[in-house]
């Protein structure tokens, strides 16, 4: 067991150390980790101003306003707190609310080995929480007022051990945000060493990067909050893994950075898509499903309470709604562009084949089909609404969805089929018959309005 004063011992036996996680470290000293927090507000966007724990007239001398919400933002491992992502982040937070934001810069403690930085968040996550019980019992600042967004490793479960720590002496933290929490050395772990819906009275997570680990994914695909956000399905983001050069590019031609982010693309998502969640216009509205494959097929709909928004107004619900988040874990999914800005609509199409004589008696046939939607505003491009050819029947209906930006009142489709036929199956041969497919009619249903 390792001590660090007031801010308590650590073991690393069982369960801090299992197959999961074979090897595991002490926190280092308070002292070499030394987190700096760093108050940012609409009066004060640029200058820092450091909040120090005990310190009463550190905290008076800042703009800190203690009748408004508290946004940490936590950076991960082998990050500082003078990345770009954050000051965007905290500059798009300065814009859509009057709050303020506090930076967690554990740079001194997040280097490698991985190992050493896993064991370091459990310290600084105390420290972090020691800072809200003090503004809490000095300047009455609501614990439910703090809200900690963190990515990664440190962010998100660096989060849980503060709102652990405070948990276990009468408090609760508001909301945690996770932003694809770190898989490595947490995934399938005991509640006490990940994040988890007990960490704060709301716990919403993103996951952009759930890969398995030897195919580069960093994420966990494990839901760990009450709100389980899987855009795009959670593994792989539209735009990743496709050019390098673009990836320079974005980073003013930084090739040392562009690279990272390159690498990195998937895992830094999550976080793009909260900043940008800020101040959309679009909702980045996700639908409850039972797996991103159902919800693809257009199983799923908005209902009475299965939509929430991804994103920093994900805890804007209905009363009903926050009963059903309280009741058990919910797992949502919806679509992104592949670059800023990400947010798009949904749309699910229902085609519904004809039951007439002459299509039943024409019988089923395989192929693609493809469509466009065209509303007041615009049209979406040309979509492909099934990856593989498929056979269609008749008297059923076969549903999909797709995004798209906002297209307006839908006036009007355009549906391609194209017939597929394969050599080596004679039951997909039309030899006396010309191929057709009888659509009796097509129903677009846009989830963000619920509309037809």
């Amino acid at each position: 067991i390792g001590c660090y004063g007031t801010f308590g011992c650590y073991s690393v036996n069982r369960p801090w150390t299992s197959s999961n996680r074979p090897i595991n470290n002490f926190p280092e000293a308070p002292e070499i980790i030394q987190p700096a927090f760093c108050l940012y507000t609409r009066h004060n966007r640029s200058r820092l101003q450091n909040l120090v724990t005990g310190d009463v007239p550190s905290i008076q001398r800042s703009g800190l306003d203690s009748s408004r919400r508290i946004l940490f933002i936590v950076h991960g491992y082998l990050e500082h707190g003078n990345k770009k992502w954050i000051k965007r982040m905290v500059e798009e937070a300065l814009i859509y609310d009057n709050v303020n934001v506090v930076v967690v810069d554990w740079v001194s403690g997040s280097g490698p080995p991985y190992t050493q930085a896993v064991a370091n968040i459990r310290l600084i996550g105390v420290m972090l929480a020691h800072l809200v019980l003090f503004l809490h019992g000095q300047f009455q600042v609501p614990t439910e007022n703090c809200h900690i967004a963190g990515h990664s490793l440190a962010g998100a479960h660096l989060a849980g051990y503060t709102g652990q720590y405070m948990r276990d002496r009468g408090h609760m933290l508001g909301r945690i945000t996770g932003m694809d929490p770190a898989d490595p050395y947490f995934e399938n772990t005991e509640p006490l060493i990940r994040l988890d819906p007990t960490d704060a009275l709301f716990v919403d997570v993103i996951h952009t990067d759930a890969g398995p680990i030897l195919s580069g994914g960093l994420g966990m695909m494990q839901p760990v909050g009450h709100i389980d956000f899987y855009p795009n399905g959670g593994v792989r983001q539209p735009g990743c893994g496709t050019s390098v050069l673009d990836s320079i590019e974005k980073e003013r031609g930084s090739v040392l950075y562009g690279l990272s982010r390159f690498i990195g693309c998937n895992h830094l998502r999550s976080v793009e898509f909260f900043t940008e969640s800020f101040n959309s216009a679009c909702p980045f509205l996700a639908v409850q499903c039972p797996s991103f494959a159902d919800f693809l097929a257009g199983a799923c709909h908005c209902g009475s309470n299965a939509c929430h928004r991804m994103g920093y107004s994900a805890d804007h619900q209905s009363q009903q709604q926050q009963r059903a988040v309280e009741s058990e874990p919910i797992q949502m999914y919806l679509l992104t562009r592949d670059d800023q800005p990400f947010c798009l609509y949904h749309y699910r199409v229902t085609i519904i084949i004809s039951d007439t004589f002459e299509s039943v008696q024409h019988g089923g046939d395989r192929g693609w089909l493809s469509i466009q939607l065209h509303g007041h505003n615009r049209s979406s491009p040309p979509t492909r609404l099934t990856p593989e050819n498929v056979r269609f029947e008749p008297r059923m209906a076969y549903s999909y969805v797709l995004g798209s930006t906002w297209l307006g009142e839908i006036t009007s489709v355009t549906l391609v089929w194209t017939y597929s036929s394969s050599v080596f199956n004679p039951l997909t041969w039309r030899i006396l018959t010309v191929p057709a497919l009888h659509v009796n009619r097509i129903i677009v249903h846009n989830l963000e309005s619920n509309s037809r």
